[in-house]
């Protein structure tokens, strides 16, 4: 039986950003985990007037800083980047993200959006069919086939 649950095991990633030597040891969300961080990061709520009635009025609000953070403080199991005085970095708690280097926060973020599928867009997670399944067609300059498909182009 395939094995469907996440490894524990982290995944070291040298960062470009913070060099010579910085790195990132990551782990994946777990799927309940990714659910919990959608939930967290948008809101979407109505406005009611004073008597109780909605006035047609919806509001989206996004939560970007708390959604990076729950990444970082869940994603981040190891590093050594540190402050400018040789502090390690402490991303378990969101105020890190305010004095972090724009470059080596959005380079982690890339990596942890990679390591959780959150990059892919429109997956097809369905198998691909087997070569004896896939049909080949070859275009065809037969001039009916044409004639057909102009003749029901001018019925419709």
């Amino acid at each position: 039986m395939p094995d469907a649950t996440l490894s524990h095991e982290p995944i070291r990633r040298e960062l470009k950003s913070c060099p010579p030597d910085g790195y990132v040891d990551l782990l994946q969300l777990p799927y309940y985990d990714m659910l919990e961080r959608r939930d967290g990061a948008s809101r979407l709520y109505a406005q009611a007037s004073e008597e109780g009635e909605v006035d047609n009025k919806l509001f989206m609000e996004s939560m970007q800083q708390w959604s990076r953070s729950y990444e970082f403080k869940k994603c981040i199991v190891g590093h050594n980047l540190t402050d400018k005085n040789g502090v390690p970095l402490d991303f378990s708690k969101p105020e890190t993200l305010r004095s972090l280097s724009p470059n080596v926060g959005h380079e982690i973020e890339r990596l942890i959006d990679e390591l959780n599928g959150e990059d892919e867009e429109n997956e097809d997670f369905t198998p691909a069919p087997s070569s004896s399944s896939l049909q080949t067609s070859i275009p065809s300059n037969d001039t009916d086939t044409t004639n057909e498909l102009e003749s029901v182009s001018d019925e419709t």
